[in-house]
């Protein structure tokens, strides 16, 4: 998956991350984003596949799309919400 093919301006390779610390780095990295503006998250931990979605719906951004990039490897798109 491209980035700019989605529309995304911003990436985080959250590789070799474990849970909670994906979630962390894209918290930090959501964080400096304006509201509407889109973070593309790589993974490679299966729990973040659960709880980034999980935990981006209930903070009020969407989740646009997730992607499996590979036999360990997976894409999360996910757009600010406001505020």
């Amino acid at each position: 998956m491209s980035a700019t093919a989605v529309g995304v301006a911003h990436r985080l390779d959250a590789r070799g991350q474990v849970c909670p610390y994906n979630l962390v780095l894209t918290k930090k990295d959501l964080d400096r984003l304006p509201s509407g503006e889109r973070l593309e998250v790589w993974l490679d931990h299966p729990a973040a596949l659960e709880t980034i979605p999980r935990w981006a719906r209930l903070q009020g951004h969407r989740v646009i799309s997730t992607a499996k990039l590979s036999d360990s490897d997976w894409a999360i798109v996910l757009e600010k919400g406001g505020s």
